[in-house]
């Protein structure tokens, strides 16, 4: 089998399965279809320029017909983004093509654009049932059906992790140790990540007397107004702030705490950070309108969720899980067999694999749950 991904760059957090999928099948290219000048970057994506799979900006330019007729011959196309000039000509002759998608309409003035989108997008797209959507959040099917496209033609997708392998039993006999609770708190410090929801479930709990300690890991434009709720609010005992870490930093200290809270909202396209705290065994609480949180988490099974913007569902979801120990170890164990075992990059190439061989036979897809597997229309909070 053959599959191709053409997209901006190939970054950091696509990398897990890229390799899986190369591992897997007997040819695997990446295509680089923008000039960045990776050099200027963080390591993690300098790195990326080793994998053999990829075809730089740079040879896409200089060998365009030979690009062209590597993607015509692939067994599946996955485009990010609008690639259709590279793909047209295949589109064009009924071969399987995929959209890789985040939600388009994250902002209320967003769905201005609907009309206009209309005719864009259906333009683009309507014409092709060959074409396929890949949903990197769980509300894109659903922006995608306001303008017409894609009807029973979108999949579950994401963006995926490499998974550490825990020692289930140990993991749970440590986290079961009394200790004053410890919750996390990763992200940007932006008004669409909310911390300040963070400061507010910290002032509960020690209104409550609750013995527990915060960490919130992050900078932004955010920074001095969350240091000074925390200093104004009396909560330097219990919060700390701290500058970011390097990931592989990040997933250790996300080991050593019980709950970790992911209080975006809408704006959020995926939020990688749910796959990295789930995969290390830390009971994640996530606002319903987070991309990845209603395909990664089934509440009170691997995670909590509470409404979007509803602190009183948040901090009651954080007190359940501080009230009853045995049940927060029970979904942090869980979250980490889901990603284990359903959201890995391994688990997600061989859906997509099977996925692939199921469209090109003609066949419903067989996949039930996790990647690849048909997407539902979700609710929109605007209508």
């Amino acid at each position: 089998m053959k599959i191709v991904i053409i997209s901006n760059a190939l970054t950091p957090h696509q990398l897990p399965l890229c390799d899986a999928l190369a591992e897997r099948i007997d040819e695997f290219k990446f295509i680089e279809a923008e000039n960045i000048d990776k050099t200027a970057l963080p390591l993690g994506w300098r790195e990326t320029r080793k994998r053999d799979y990829v075809v730089p900006y740079d040879y896409l330019m200089t060998h365009r017909a030979e690009v062209e007729k590597l993607i015509l011959s692939a067994d599946a196309v996955i485009m990010g983004g609008d690639r259709t000039e590279f793909v047209k000509n295949r589109l064009d002759k009924g071969l399987l093509t995929f959209e890789y998608s985040e939600r388009i309409y994250r902002r209320f003035k967003d769905y201005l654009k609907i009309p206009y989108h209309y005719f864009k997008f259906r333009k683009r797209y309507k014409c092709y049932s060959n074409l396929h959507l890949l949903c990197a959040s769980a509300f894109t099917y659903s922006d995608f059906r306001k303008i017409g496209c894609f009807a029973n033609r979108a999949y579950k997708w994401g963006y995926f992790i490499n998974v550490p392998d825990l020692d289930i039993e140990p993991t749970r006999l440590q986290k079961l140790q009394k200790h004053k609770i410890r919750i996390l708190w990763v992200a940007r410090l932006l008004e669409l990540k909310h911390p300040e929801a963070a400061i507010n479930v910290a002032k509960r709990l020690r209104m409550q007397s609750v013995d527990f300690e915060m960490a919130i890991y992050g900078e932004g434009p955010l920074y001095d107004r969350i240091l000074t709720s925390i200093r104004s609010e009396a909560l330097n005992d219990y919060v700390t702030i701290n500058k970011p870490v390097p990931n592989t930093e990040l997933m250790q200290v996300m080991k050593d705490y019980d709950i970790f809270l992911f209080t975006s909202d809408k704006k959020e396209g995926w939020g990688v950070v749910a796959n990295e705290a789930m995969a290390n065994a830390c009971a994640l609480i996530g606002s319903s309108a987070i991309g990845s949180v209603p395909y990664l988490v089934k509440n009170n099974y691997n995670g909590k969720v509470y409404r979007d913007g509803n602190m009183a569902q948040l901090e009651a979801c954080v007190f359940d899980l501080i009230n009853d120990p045995e049940k927060r170890i029970d979904i942090s164990i869980n979250a980490y067999k889901t990603m284990h075992d359903v959201w890995s990059p391994q688990n997600a190439a061989a859906n997509f694999i099977k996925l692939v061989n199921d469209l090109n036979s003609k066949r419903e897809c067989a996949i039930v749950q996790g990647p690849g597997s048909k997407a539902e229309q979700l609710q929109d909070d605007w209508f």
